[in-house]
């Protein structure tokens, strides 16, 4: 259960550049079921992002924001994350998406939500194209073979 809770609330999604002839779906096309405001690899302008939707810069050349459905919580004038939230990642030299954090149950992706049962998400994403992989003090992640895509649910 406690590795079901922490795969669940890591609900990421990490882009890929190049596409994978094995796998049966493109993560980087926006799926039918996703009404959130930005997919992976898109493109943002981030000088018209919502300053207020701002988190945090990363070392890695990159800032996070939140999705405009949600609101900070803020003490003493830090901001701080809701408890069930979405984040996006942007990769300020690309100007694009390259992480989706998803904690919100009520969001589902290709069916999938954190309320989704482990083997529902393995064998939905089995199913996919995407190959289990598990690291020794991380959470599982799914990946296609070029091993640039991932999930980590």
């Amino acid at each position: 259960m406690k590795i079901k809770i922490s795969i669940l609330t890591h609900l990421c999604l990490i882009f890929g550049l190049t596409s994978c002839a094995t796998s049966n779906v493109d993560i980087t096309v926006r799926p039918k079921d996703y009404k959130l405001d930005y997919w992976l690899t898109e493109i943002v302008d981030v000088t018209k992002i919502d300053k207020s939707l701002f988190y945090k810069s990363k070392r890695e050349g990159s800032e996070t924001y939140l999705d405009s459905r949600y609101n900070f919580i803020n003490d003493q004038g830090q901001k701080e994350l809701p408890e069930k939230y979405v984040t996006y990642n942007v990769n300020l030299e690309k100007s694009m998406i390259q992480t989706i954090r998803i904690t919100d149950p009520s969001i589902t992706i290709y069916g999938l939500s954190m309320r989704s049962s482990e083997t529902s998400i393995k064998r939905k994403l089995l199913r996919m194209g995407f190959t289990y992989q598990e690291y020794s003090g991380m959470n599982p992640s799914y990946m296609t073979e070029d091993v640039v895509r991932s999930f980590t649910l």
